[in-house]
């Protein structure tokens, strides 16, 4: 038993440098990285990016249009869907604290920002005039949240009273100077306007 004593300190030894040499040495393996340490990534292991294929498909080569621009000349834009709704222009609540008119550029950015509709002006500097005035906000409502949604049906009539013309043309809202998109004509079916004395009984 003395003869063995010798032989056991000797495998305690070797077998305490062995499990500290695991603890604090390098040779830790990420499987042994005690719970609540993050696990070190080896960077080989991650994937690697997927870049998309540059083929002959035009909607993959095609460049992302703008929500807003000026127009180009051909230009066909992918319709937006927006469902059964009526499409909107949305606002966040702070912007109403100096009262009912918008800054023609507050103004714009509720138009884009709700995403609902391409903008295109005719020319640059139509934009630019639009940026200066001051605008006064259609008939709108308001969300529990407190964001206003201003539907953009009757903002073409707005905005020829601004001295600008307008259309929405499906997915897109177009703005010009005053002339460029004239009024829709009326539907045939749509009641006509009554002249001035019409109806009314003759003098006797």
């Amino acid at each position: 038993m003395a003869r063995l004593l010798p032989v056991l300190l000797a495998v305690g030894v070797v077998a305490g440098g062995f499990v500290a040499w695991r603890e604090f040495g390098g040779g830790r393996a990420p499987d042994d990285v005690p719970s609540g340490e993050p696990t070190p990534q080896d960077p080989r292991s991650e994937a690697p990016t997927a870049v998309p294929a540059r083929g002959g498909d035009p909607a993959v080569d095609a460049p992302v249009p703008e929500i807003e621009a000026v127009a180009r000349p051909g230009e066909v834009l992918p319709p937006i869907r927006v469902g059964e709704r009526g499409r909107v222009a949305r606002y966040r609540p702070e912007v109403f604290r100096q009262g009912m008119e918008l800054p023609g550029d507050v103004f714009l950015r509720g138009l884009v920002e709700a995403r609902d509709v391409w903008v295109r002006w005719d020319q640059a500097s139509t934009r630019e005039r639009f940026l200066t005035l001051q605008i006064p906000v259609p008939g709108m409502q308001v969300l529990e949240s407190g964001e206003a949604i201003v539907f953009l049906q009757p903002m073409p009539d707005l905005f020829r009273h601004l001295g600008f013309s307008a259309r929405l043309d499906g997915s897109v809202l177009r703005i010009g100077a005053e002339g460029v998109y004239p009024p829709d004509p009326p539907p045939p079916d749509a009641p006509q306007p009554t002249p001035p004395g019409a109806g009314a009984d003759e003098p006797k």
